[in-house]
């Protein structure tokens, strides 16, 4: 038996024209708009994109059955619905990365990766028992990580992956080191009853 337990939702869409869809407003974006500083540094972040834009109604439609198999975990009250609040792209240059932080005022999130160069960043989950990491015995005890005994787990995520997570949970990424650009969106949603 375990007393806690945090879902991540990994799904694979499998999607070649709306990933050279999303890859391409990514670009625009960049050259159109300025960069937010909310968790990238040295890279671009675009603001909220506009949600009735047809590429972006389009990747909703196409995650929305992942969205459900991921909520059904939560035993949720019926009836209800979930909708995505808002998507914003994300482009990491050599040596950027993305600080740590959560994503406040949403239940649940989401990252998709548009393209992923070889060593591009891991993204990083942080244990949210912040007391795993006061004691020397995680450190100088363990012989191998796992899920009971580890204050972070790191995601090699392959283009055209979706992650789905609660929005609590701290994450980063990893600086990039690859030459070429890493691409991704990332999203939040709201669960409601009808």
């Amino acid at each position: 038996m375990n007393l806690f337990s945090i879902k991540l939702g990994m799904y694979d869409l499998a999607d070649d024209e709306l990933n050279q869809a999303l890859l391409k407003e990514t670009d625009f974006l960049e050259q159109t708009e300025k960069s937010e500083s909310k968790s990238n540094s040295l890279g671009f972040q675009s603001p909220n994109v506009n949600l009735e834009k047809p590429v972006y109604k389009n990747f909703i439609k196409k995650i929305k059955k992942h969205l459900l198999d991921y909520l059904q975990n939560y035993n949720i009250r019926p009836p209800w619905q979930c909708n995505v609040t808002n998507i914003w792209h994300n482009k990491n240059y050599k040596y950027s990365s993305n600080i740590a932080h959560v994503h406040c005022g949403a239940e649940f999130s989401g990252s998709y990766y548009i393209k992923v160069p070889e060593n591009s960043g891991r993204i990083v989950f942080k244990n949210p028992n912040k007391h795993i990491s006061m004691s020397t015995f995680y450190d100088s005890m363990i012989l191998r990580n796992n899920v009971y005994n580890s204050d972070s787990h790191a995601i090699s995520p392959a283009e055209k992956t979706l992650l789905i997570f609660p929005s609590y949970i701290e994450h980063y990424v990893e600086v990039n080191q690859s030459q070429d650009p890493r691409y991704s969106i990332a999203f939040n949603l709201k669960v409601f009853n009808d």
